[in-house]
Protein backbone atom coordinates (compact mmCIF):
# COMPACT_ATOMS: atom_id res chain seq x y z
CA UNK A 1 0.00 0.00 0.00
CA UNK A 2 2.95 1.92 0.65
CA UNK A 3 4.17 1.63 -2.45
CA UNK A 4 1.39 2.55 -4.23
CA UNK A 5 0.73 6.12 -2.04
CA UNK A 6 4.45 6.66 -3.32
CA UNK A 7 3.88 6.23 -6.95
CA UNK A 8 0.61 8.41 -6.77
CA UNK A 9 2.87 11.15 -5.18
CA UNK A 10 5.78 10.83 -8.02
CA UNK A 11 3.07 10.60 -10.70
CA UNK A 12 1.49 14.08 -8.83
CA UNK A 13 5.04 15.66 -8.66
CA UNK A 14 5.52 14.48 -12.69
CA UNK A 15 2.10 16.14 -13.04
CA UNK A 16 2.59 19.22 -11.68
CA UNK A 17 5.94 20.29 -13.34
CA UNK A 18 4.46 19.83 -16.79
CA UNK A 19 4.03 23.23 -18.17
CA UNK A 20 0.52 22.51 -18.93
CA UNK A 21 -1.06 20.64 -16.16
CA UNK A 22 -3.84 18.78 -16.44
CA UNK A 23 -5.98 19.87 -13.39
CA UNK A 24 -8.40 17.03 -14.08
CA UNK A 25 -5.82 14.48 -13.31
CA UNK A 26 -3.91 16.29 -10.31
CA UNK A 27 -7.54 16.40 -8.47
CA UNK A 28 -8.27 12.89 -9.34
CA UNK A 29 -4.56 12.20 -7.98
CA UNK A 30 -4.92 14.00 -5.09
CA UNK A 31 -7.82 12.67 -4.22
CA UNK A 32 -6.89 8.96 -4.53
CA UNK A 33 -3.69 10.10 -2.24
CA UNK A 34 -5.72 11.53 0.29
CA UNK A 35 -4.31 14.91 -0.17
CA UNK A 36 -7.17 18.26 -0.19
CA UNK A 37 -7.10 19.81 -3.19
CA UNK A 38 -6.38 23.49 -3.75
CA UNK A 39 -6.82 25.51 -7.07
CA UNK A 40 -2.98 27.21 -6.31
CA UNK A 41 -0.97 25.50 -8.08
CA UNK A 42 1.79 26.13 -5.37
CA UNK A 43 -0.79 25.15 -2.51
CA UNK A 44 -0.95 21.88 -4.60
CA UNK A 45 2.53 21.52 -4.95
CA UNK A 46 3.26 22.49 -0.86
CA UNK A 47 0.54 19.55 -0.29
CA UNK A 48 2.12 17.02 -2.48
CA UNK A 49 5.91 17.53 -0.68
CA UNK A 50 4.75 17.61 2.83
CA UNK A 51 2.91 14.22 2.04
CA UNK A 52 5.96 13.31 0.45
CA UNK A 53 8.10 14.33 3.57
CA UNK A 54 5.52 12.45 6.21
CA UNK A 55 6.17 9.15 4.07
CA UNK A 56 8.11 6.54 6.04
CA UNK A 57 12.18 5.94 5.66
CA UNK A 58 13.39 2.96 3.71
CA UNK A 59 15.40 1.04 4.91
CA UNK A 60 18.23 0.69 1.96
CA UNK A 61 19.60 -2.87 3.07
CA UNK A 62 15.96 -4.25 2.53
CA UNK A 63 16.32 -3.61 -1.24
CA UNK A 64 19.74 -5.49 -1.61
Amino acid sequence: MQSNNLELLQSLVHELLQNSPNETEIKSLMEKAGIDYYEDPIQQMNEVLKALHSQPKRDPEVEL
